[in-house]
C-alpha cells in the first residue's frame, strides 16, 4: 500500500506531498523492520526533504529520529548524533506538547540506551509515568518498548536487578493494550522483551512461553531488527527455544534465518565521544550550504541563493554544525578544511 501511494503521488505530480512524507516514514519503518537498512534510509531522506520544505516539526521530529535509528544501525555515528539533535531542537522550538516530547523520547532512547545513561532513561521513564494514561497506544507503546530495552541493556551494563524489575512493570501494562489495540508488530516487540526479561532472571523455561508466541507471530511477517537490536540476549534466548526443539517447522526455518543474522547486524553500539566523520556524511545540499557558509554568505542570501526557505537553511547549518561536530560558522569551516571537504 505505501509503494501505490508512492507510485500514485509520482503519477499524479504530488511529489511534494506531506501526505508522501508519512508514506515515505512508514516505507522506512517497514524496511528497517526487514532490515533492508539503505532502503530504509533513502525513504527517510525522502520523507526529511518534503517535511523540510514544509518546514513541519510533526512530520520531522519522527522522521529525524527513525533516521538516527537507521544510521546508527548503519555504524554511521556522527549521523544519528546530528539527527537526534535537530529532532530535539525542532521539539524545543514547539509549544510544549506531551506527544511531541514522547516521540523524540522513543528515538533519543536508542541511542542512550547505547551508552547506559541511566539519567536518561530514568528521566523519560518519569515522563511515560505521567503520561501514559492519555498517549495514543501506538506511541504509548512505543515509549514502553523503548524503556524496557533501555532498562534491559543497562541490567547487562551495571547488573542491578532493579533494572529487570523496571523492564517487567512496563510490560505487564503494555501488552494487553497493544494486543486490544492491535498492534500486532508491538505485541511481537513486548514478548520477546518479556522473554528476555525472564531468561535474563534465569527463568529460562518460563521465558519460551512468550518467545514461542512471538516467533509464531513473527515468522510470517520475516520480523528482523525487533530481534537484533537486542542482540546477543534475544540469541541466546531464540536459540535457548530452538534447541529445545520445541517449534513448528515452518517457525523453525524462520529461526535458522534469523539466527544467522545475528552477527551479520550487531546490536547498536556506543557513539564514541568524537567520532571521525566520514568522506560521504555531508549531503550534497549539506556541502552546498557549507560552501555557501565558507563564501561569508549569510543564512538568508544562501535562501535566496539555492531557493530555500530561512528554517530550511538554518536546518541544514544546525546538521552541519553537529556533524562537523562544532557550535559556529568559523569552527564549520575550519573543520571542513580539516577534512578536506572544502
Amino acid at each position: 500500500m505505501y509503494d501505490e501511494a508512492r507510485d500514485l503521488a509520482a503519477q499524479w505530480g504530488g511529489q511534494s506531498s506531506i501526505a508522501l512524507s508519512l508514506v515515505q516514514l512508514g516505507r522506512a519503518s517497514l524496511l528497517y523492520e526487514w532490515d533492508d537498512l539503505e532502503g530504509a534510509a533513502l525513504a527517510l531522506e525522502e520523507s526529511v526533504r518534503i517535511g523540510d520544505s514544509w518546514s513541519n516539526a510533526r512530520v520531522l521530529i519522527p522522521a529525524l529520529g527513525l533516521s538516527a535509528t537507521v544510521a546508527h544501525a548503519l555504524g554511521r555515528s556522527v549521523e544519528a548524533r546530528a539527527a537526534t539533535r535537530r529532532a530535539e531542537l525542532l521539539a524545543q522550538d514547539m509549544p510544549s506538547s506531551p506527544l511531541i516530547q514522547t516521540s523524540v523520547a522513543v528515538h533519543q532512547l536508542a541511542l542512550s540506551r547505547a551508552e547506559q545513561d541511566r539519567r536518561v532513561i530514568a528521566r523519560w521513564q518519569e515522563h511515560y509515568d505521567a503520561q501514559s494514561p492519555s498517549l495514543p497506544a501506538r506511541l504509548g507503546g512505543a515509549l514502553a518498548i523503548a524503556l524496557a530495552r533501555a532498562w534491559i541493556a543497562l541490567f547487562r551494563h551495571r547488573h542491578e536487578d532493579a533494572a529487570l524489575r523496571q523492564a517487567r512493570s512496563l510490560l505487564g501494562p503494555a501488552l494487553p493494550r497493544s494486543q486490544r489495540d492491535g498492534l500486532q508488530l508491538y505485541v511481537v516487540r513486548l514478548l520477546i522483551l518479556d522473554a528476555v526479561v525472564l531468561h535474563e532472571q534465569g527463568e529460562a523455561d518460563a521465558a519460551l512461553v512468550p518467545l514461542e508466541r512471538a516467533l509464531e507471530l513473527a515468522a510470517p511477517e520475516e520480523y528482523l531488527r525487533s530481534f537484533l537490536d537486542l542482540g546477543e540476549p534475544a540469541e541466546a534466548v531464540v536459540r535457548g527455544a530452538l534447541e529445545r526443539q520445541r517449534l513448528s517447522e515452518p517457525t523453525a526455518g524462520y529461526v535458522h534465518r534469523l539466527l544467522s543474522r545475528f552477527r551479520a547486524a550487531p546490536p547498536i553500539s556506543p557513539i564514541s565521544p568524537r567520532a571521525v566523520l566520514p568522506v560521504d556524511a555531508l549531503t550534497q545540499r549539506e556541502m552546498e550550504v557549507l560552501q555557501l557558509i565558507a563564501d561569508g554568505l549569510s543564512n538568508r542570501e544562501i535562501g535566496e541563493r539555492l531557493f530555500l526557505a530561512l528554517s530550511t537553511v538554518k536546518g541544514h547549518a544546525r546538521i552541519i554544525f553537529d556533524k562537523l561536530q562544532v557550535s559556529r560558522r568559523t569552527e564549520a569551516v575550519a573543520r571542513a578544511r580539516e577534512l578536506g571537504l572544502l
